[in-house]
């Protein structure tokens, strides 16, 4: 398969280019981000709940960068240590959150624009991938970099409180990298280590940044290889044999660059493996998928959200990630056309379609159940980090960026067989399915649900704390949900400087729960006394904004 560089195929980025991609991708920013510009940024993706949490967790890893917090250890779920690991950390965002900060945005401005500018290096890097590399014209490119990066399921799962999953992000500028340090493959120069070095230690961090992505990505990567090894095996075995020294470098380096850079993940989530169990294979179950949900893009979806109603109705949040239905069908059937006739296409094009294919294939086949049976109990078995995934059909947040690949590349090359007489008609019926899978991706709900104007004047009124206390706890509200009052309390922590009992993240430690609403008040005697706890504690009653002594 491997027979001249990738550089000898490679096109060029033109200025004229990258101006289209900044112009469309403005366009489409607009329309995804939507309800926060419009709401003067008063309303920020996200939640009260996990949304808010996971700028708390930004915020934290500022304050270790500022020197005033232990990386591993929050001031929440107090006095248990190295529970930062229960969640995602946000490494890699952490440079460009922290500029924001010292720049003048609040914390939840600054987690907003981070997210933004995000797919500005998500767009560009789709797009400069779909030309440069995959040699698809910019028409199309423009097309796939907006499917891929302001895609149905990537909003939707922003509106269910989870936008840690749109540093999916991240993904398209890894790759990018990666394939610039290899395009002079067999041959291997200082730049070219460094390039490879560079994507492979970010791909590491990514795990130190969100978990979830980092593993997905490396599962459809999986399946990817494993689909192209028993396709073109003897191929690949034999380019590497020729070409084995410089494979050996390449591959040297990235394994040394992704197990320095894996460090951190090592420190921030092994001390959490003695305090919280994995993932149950019955808890799995009850947030897999059904094959009905192959379908299920939500109701707020502007093409499909009635079929879902009816078939499928509202079921969970972690059950409406379904790459859209349209696009899916058109790429699956042009594939299969092009199983019956694999003429004039490059080889490695249709390598790459035929891993996407088995991406979404496979991560379907493997992560839904039927009754009380799932693929997935096999990948828990055989595959490592997956005894930490409670929901499976989150993977097909990666799948959809396979799909729009694999889709792009066999629309290019469906114009490019096509008769001179036949050129045009097929170029008008390409238009026709790219505007109509960039309207599925539109979707009416409104995702930016965490108040960014209430949580900081809610902060604002809070009085410091009797000079006693050493750590509180909050008084629970009538109204207001158990998990949203943690997370005010984990705010309440930072504003004030004192650790607090309460807390949320993924996992909770052992003995803690307070999230239990029917007896919280004696859920925070135990916790005291399980924990060993001997300061002196204070409760702050937020609705008459008063402190008092709690034990």
């Amino acid at each position: 398969m491997v027979s001249n560089s990738l550089r000898a195929y490679a096109k060029p980025v033109e200025i004229h280019l990258l101006v289209a991609g900044v112009a469309v991708w403005a366009l489409a920013a607009v329309i995804f981000f939507r309800h926060p510009i419009f709401s003067s940024f008063g309303q920020i993706f996200g939640d009260l709940g996990d949304g808010s949490m996971i700028v708390y967790f930004h915020e934290h890893v500022f304050n270790v960068l500022r020197g005033r917090a232990e990386l591993t250890s929050p001031p929440f779920f107090y006095p248990q240590g190295g529970v930062f690991g229960l969640g995602p950390a946000f490494l890699l965002n952490a440079p460009l959150y922290a500029a924001l900060r010292l720049l003048g945005c609040d914390p939840f401005l600054s987690f907003q624009l981070v997210i933004m500018i995000l797919t500005f290096a998500s767009f560009m890097a789709s797009l400069v991938i779909c030309v440069r590399y995959l040699n698809i014209r910019i028409s199309i490119a423009l097309c796939a970099a907006v499917l891929m990066t302001f895609a149905n399921n990537l909003f939707v799962k922003a509106g269910v409180g989870h936008p840690n999953f749109l540093l999916l992000y991240y993904v398209p500028c890894i790759v990018l990298i990666a394939l610039w340090g290899i395009e002079d493959f067999p041959r291997v120069t200082r730049w070219s280590v460094l390039r490879v070095a560079i994507a492979a230690a970010l791909y590491a961090l990514l795990f130190s940044t969100d978990v979830y992505t980092g593993w997905m990505f490396g599962f459809t990567l999986l399946i990817a290889a494993c689909t192209v090894g028993v396709l073109y095996g003897r191929s690949l075995l034999a380019a590497l044999r020729l070409h084995s020294r410089p494979a050996t470098i390449l591959i040297g380096t990235a394994m040394v660059a992704f197990l320095i850079a894996f460090i951190p993940f090592i420190v921030i989530y092994v001390p959490v493996r003695a305090i919280a169990l994995l993932r149950s294979y019955r808890e799995y179950l009850g947030f897999a998928p059904f094959p009905a949900d192959i379908i299920n893009v939500s109701v707020g979806n502007l093409v499909w959200g009635w079929m879902v109603q009816i078939l499928r109705g509202v079921r969970g949040a972690e059950q409406i990630l379904a790459v859209t239905p349209g696009m899916t069908a058109l790429f699956l059937f042009l594939a299969y056309r092009l199983r019956k006739n694999p003429s004039n296409i490059p080889q490695w094009q249709l390598a790459f379609v035929a891993a996407s294919v088995a991406v979404w294939l496979v991560s379907w086949l493997l992560t839904l159940r039927i009754g009380t049976v799932s693929g997935f109990w096999l990948v828990r078995n055989l595959v490592p980090g997956a005894t930490g995934i409670r929901a499976g059909m989150r993977v097909q947040l990666m799948a959809n960026l396979w799909i729009v690949l694999g889709l792009a590349i066999l629309l290019e090359h469906w114009l490019r067989t096509a008769p001179i007489a036949r050129l045009g008609s097929r170029k008008l019926l390409v238009a026709g399915a790219l505007l109509f899978c960039l309207i599925e991706q539109i979707n009416l709900m409104n995702n930016a649900k965490l108040p960014r104007s209430k949580v900081l004047e809610m902060l604002s009124m809070v009085p410091r704390p009797p000079a006693e206390c050493r750590a509180f706890l909050v008084s629970l509200s009538d109204g207001v949900r158990n998990y949203e009052q943690q997370v005010d309390a984990m705010w309440i922590s930072n504003q004030i400087g004192l650790p607090t009992l309460n807390g949320l993240s993924s996992w909770t430690p052992p003995g803690w729960e307070l999230d239990h609403t029917t007896n919280y008040l004696g859920a925070a005697k135990q916790w005291i006394a399980y924990s060993g706890l001997r300061e002196k504690v204070c409760i702050y009653e937020s609705s008459e904004r008063r402190w008092s002594l709690f034990q």
